[in-house]
């Protein structure tokens, strides 16, 4: 009988001899084998992949899973896009996954659709980046977009099973459609939105759940995205552009000068009220859109670069504001959703605002803040689900230039989240105290002020997950921050995130909710495990060609 050092050295050679995976992948796989046996017939990677062909193409009422739509190029010729139909997606989950279909049944049943009661259908898209992250071009970047409904809660929309992916392909391929992402958005949108099928708004989308059939109507509720999807989808001019918010009227960046040479006293920057701001509508949107649509072709190049700058748009064909039979489905304005998490912990707020405070602090005569705040965290002990350990670690030496060179404090979101407590009781019992105890000369107060401001924001709308907060009072708060940063730095240090801030009381107004992208940054894993491992992209990817 073989020792165990020769079963270890058998092990190790057989693991060797297949091309590489996890060893937990690896052992999962033998686990398997060991309990069902391997299956019959081919098991070479064609095999596989007529497996998955397979079951995406089986037939539903609502035809199979995958299909195909038609997008146009900027030449105007029609291609092809392939996307996982949603309908037929909702029947096959609900008929195959028990867990799913008693779920889904038990959310139909305590918050009946109806077509005057539709549920609200929420959508997601970001550009995902497989591979070397920092190579001159990488052609596996793609985007991904995912759809979910409102009714599903908070509970179940922070879990990554709750969202279905629709459709994800090459960025260098998007890139080459007329518009973009926005003409993908829109043909997808369509595919819910129907004029000639199914419209999930209208028909409504009947679905079987053991012995007994429900029919779900739902409408766009809310698009879910960052600064640069949304400049994609709603060819806003973007967060840098003179008028960089499309749903505000009368905002312009202080450096376009546009508010200095307008005669009118209409137009503002650096707004801090709500109440200053002229709120935009969907039907001017679509009339401003359609409205560079009709002088495209008219106008000089220069006056027509103005016009969209003036505007705050930008032209293409095929763009989603452009798509009449959406009209009546898409309302702009109402479904426009930024994402408080990219708003604070992505190169966001908090993190300019944490960098101000520690810079303040060494202006002060304390040039040892970033150590002590280092020493500070190190001595706190999170939940065991806090991924902790390291925390302290993004204060430290070889750290701190890198913060100070980015002009904010660097670090993923999850982290930024974690730090917002203990960062906030630093602020309360140390940084407050620096002069008291005769560490600076100097105090710095207000800094510390606006800060605890930001803080009590965060507070609030991580609240708003379990308990109901009136939108007025994260209103209040925001205002409340937004004075004391300018007390603090000055409006010129503002970034465009600032000003996100002041439309999240009306989310929250709109939607008793407020969604954040930590989930589904989390469940981009799946589809970037995969395309991680393709090293072969196809030749019409590779020479810019379109689908065929």
């Amino acid at each position: 009988m073989e020792d165990r050092a020769t079963k270890l050295r058998k092990l190790n050679a057989f693991r060797r001899r297949l091309p590489h995976c996890s060893a937990s992948a690896l052992a999962a796989i033998i686990a398997d084998v060991k309990e069902h046996a391997i299956p019959e017939g081919r098991t070479d990677r064609f095999a596989f992949r007529a497996a998955r062909d397979l079951q995406n193409g089986a037939l539903t009422p609502y035809g199979p899973i995958l299909q195909a739509l038609v997008v146009y190029d900027k030449h105007d010729k029609e291609q092809k896009l392939t996307y996982a139909n949603p309908f037929a997606m909702l029947w096959t989950a609900s008929a195959e996954c028990n867990s799913f279909s008693a779920f889904f049944l038990q959310q139909l049943k305590d918050k009946p659709p109806s077509i005057e009661k539709p549920w609200h259908l929420v959508l997601y898209s970001d550009e995902v980046t497989p591979g070397n992250p920092l190579a001159t071009l990488n052609k596996r970047k793609f985007h991904a977009i995912y759809w979910s409904f409102l009714e599903f809660g908070l509970n179940a929309l922070s879990r990554e099973e709750a969202w279905f992916c629709i459709a994800t392909e090459y960025s260098i391929l998007v890139n080459l459609l007329s518009a973009g992402l926005s003409q993908v958005i829109a043909k997808l949108l369509m595919v819910f939105f129907s004029a000639e099928g199914i419209n999930i708004a209208v028909t409504g989308v009947l679905l079987n759940f053991w012995d007994e059939s429900i029919r779900l109507w739902a409408k766009l509720g809310g698009v879910l995205q960052d600064g640069s999807a949304h400049k994609s989808v709603w060819h806003s001019r973007g967060d840098k552009a003179s008028k960089f918010c499309i749903l505000c009227l009368n905002l312009f960046d202080q450096e376009s000068e546009m508010v200095d040479e307008d005669g009118t006293n209409l137009l503002c920057c650096n707004v801090l009220t709500w109440e200053q701001l002229v709120p935009a509508s969907s039907k001017g949107l679509r009339k401003n859109a359609r409205f560079l649509e009709k002088n495209a072709t008219t106008m000089a190049p220069g006056p027509f670069i103005v016009l969209q700058q003036s505007l705050g748009l930008t032209y293409h064909k095929h763009a989603l504001l452009l798509e009449r039979q959406l009209d009546d489905y898409v309302d702009p304005v109402e479904v426009y959703m930024h994402d408080w998490m990219h708003a604070l912990f992505v190169d966001g707020v908090f993190n300019f605002v944490l960098y101000l405070l520690l810079e303040s602090v060494i202006q002060i005569g304390f040039p040892e803040i970033y150590a002590v705040f280092k020493d500070y965290i190190a001595t706190w002990k999170w939940p065991d689900r806090v991924n902790s350990y390291h925390l302290h670690e993004i204060f430290s030496e070889d750290r701190r230039n890198k913060h100070r060179d980015a002009k904010r404090i660097k670090c993923q979101a999850s982290d930024a989240l974690s730090l917002v407590g203990v960062a906030a009781l630093f602020v309360m019992k140390v940084l407050m105290n620096l002069k008291k105890k005769g560490v600076t000369e100097k105090d710095c107060d207000k800094e510390c002020k606006a800060f605890l401001a930001l803080v009590a924001v965060i507070e609030l709308i991580l609240a708003s997950a379990r308990t109901a907060v009136q939108p007025e009072r994260l209103l209040t708060a925001v205002e409340k921050f937004l004075h004391l940063f300018k007390d603090a730095w000055g409006c010129e240090r503002m970034v465009s995130k600032f000003h996100w801030m002041l439309h999240f009381w009306m989310q929250l107004k709109r939607f008793q909710k407020m969604l954040a992208c930590f989930c589904l940054e989390r469940k981009h894993r799946i589809p970037k495990r995969y395309a991680s491992e393709l090293t072969n992209i196809s030749k019409k990817t590779a020479n810019h060609c379109l689908w065929k």
